[in-house]
């Protein structure tokens, strides 16, 4: 199974980390996630189709999640401020994203999936720009399609892993900053 920097994926209904049955294909997908660092992928027809455990430590239990790019990322908000981006089919963590000083407490992509928006208890909302995790994780599977699953999962955490810088900082709250829409 897929390991990085302590965190780990656990596929119990699946030997094989890229099969999707036909009928997951077309379906819709959401993500859950508790602060136990359990985090599942959920089709509509209550099937869920992939179980992650994202921490490995109770500081870095899971406060928010937001999808990225339909089908292919999606990005966790932590109790020790930082937010990491993860690629949904395989469990890898592709990027991580350090500058609130407290819980990151909600999440948003931007439509243009290659933004986010972080937003912590520091009461600061924080923008950052994924498009260069986008751009190298297409870039990645492309180059990896004839490579065994776990030996993809072993490239990808070196290859693939980011730690990303906010573009910009947004300040006036005067409290937690618990919700974000885009």
């Amino acid at each position: 199974l897929g390991k990085s920097e302590g965190y780990q994926v656990v596929h119990p209904e699946h030997d094989d980390l890229d099969h999707r049955d036909e009928e997951d294909n077309h379906n819709t997908f959401f993500i859950s996630a508790c602060r136990n660092g359990n985090a599942k992928l959920w089709n509509l027809h209550g099937k869920c189709v992939r179980s992650y455990y994202l921490s490995s430590t109770k500081p870095n239990g899971i406060e928010s999640l937001a999808i990225v790019e339909r089908g292919s990322t999606f990005v966790c908000g932590h109790v020790d401020g930082t937010a990491r981006l993860w690629e949904a089919w395989s469990g890898i963590c592709i990027g991580e994203f350090k500058g609130h000083d407290r819980i990151v407490s909600a999440i948003c992509s931007l439509n243009d999936q290659q933004h986010i928006l972080t937003g912590a208890h520091d009461e600061t909302i924080k923008l950052w720009d994924v498009s260069t995790a986008m751009q190298a994780l297409s870039s990645f599977i492309e180059n990896q399609q004839s490579r065994s699953p776990i030996a993809r999962n072993l490239l990808a955490e070196s290859a693939l892993h980011q730690e990303y810088v906010c573009t910009r900082s947004f300040t006036g709250h005067s409290g937690a900053v618990l919700a974000l829409a885009c």
